[in-house]
């Protein structure tokens, strides 16, 4: 099975340790093989860098992709060498791709039209001699950014048909409204997991109702995670909430952001 988590894990401040360290329970707890986080900071990345630098390959979109694995590494020492410092920092936040699998073809590619510098962070890995394309990305924010906002939305996917793979997965927050009006029929072949599996439910990702950390009187599945491949592929996917409970350890981990996390689990080919 291929597990796949994707999380908008907020650029604020406000209690940042506590909720990096629910993050990686839940990271520990799910096991996905691919994890795309979106506005993370320098602040949250150096927390979390050392949990997982022995379990995943990790990319940054603000650095020069680097391959982490215990193999790279003879001792503590040459580890604390290897980890990105502080001082490297560029920007204010961006997205990380943490991956059991090495990825290949590494790249950020900024949106034709933005306002606000975004871009879609992509990568490929091979599994079973079948070439898989992952994508990580976050979208424009405000709703009069509306036709900017699907013009970038139209861009993933064709940017991902482009690299002609078996498999894509293009993950992330796209912040698209219910207003906004995106086309009936996707093109390219791909597919909104969650309107796929569960038409009939809402899917909020973002609930200012359900999620104390979420701003204003708003609810919307901003997050989401388009794939090419067919209904019977997908064992599941389901929202990851303050609600979810770790079954083996009958515990609630607690809230990581003002958005909840996506998880998706793909069946094994046969």
């Amino acid at each position: 099975m291929l597990k796949l988590l994707t999380w908008n894990i907020c650029f604020r401040h406000f209690e940042l340790k506590k909720r990096i360290t629910n993050l990686c329970e839940y990271i520990d707890y799910l096991d996905p093989d691919i994890v795309c986080l979106q506005e993370v900071t320098q602040e949250s990345f150096l927390l979390m860098q050392k949990w997982f630098l022995d379990k995943y390959h990790i990319y940054n979109s603000n650095h020069v992709p680097r391959q982490r694995t215990p193999s790279l590494y003879d001792d503590d020492e040459e580890k604390e060498d290897f980890m990105i410092k502080e001082s490297e920092f560029k920007v204010r936040h961006f997205l990380i791709i943490l991956s059991k699998y090495p990825l290949e073809q590494v790249k950020k590619i900024h949106f034709p039209q933005t306002k606000y510098h975004r871009f879609l962070f992509s990568g490929i890995f091979f599994k079973n001699n079948e070439k898989y394309y992952v994508c990580n990305t976050h979208l424009e924010t405000f709703p009069h950014h509306e036709k900017m906002r699907i013009a970038q939305w139209k861009y993933c996917l064709f940017c991902a048909y482009c690299n002609r793979a078996d498999h894509c997965f293009i993950m992330g927050d796209f912040n698209i409204l219910e207003t906004d009006v995106i086309p009936w029929k996707i093109p390219y072949g791909f597919t909104d997991v969650w309107e796929e599996m569960y038409p009939e439910k809402d899917g909020y990702t973002f609930d200012s109702f359900e999620n104390y950390m979420a701003k204003g009187k708003y609810m919307g599945r901003l997050d989401r995670i388009y794939v090419t491949m067919k209904k019977q592929n997908i064992e599941n996917i389901q929202i990851i909430d303050e609600q979810f409970e770790c079954e083996n350890e009958k515990k609630k981990i607690g809230y990581v952001s003002d958005h909840f996390g996506l998880f998706l689990q793909i069946k094994n080919e046969k």
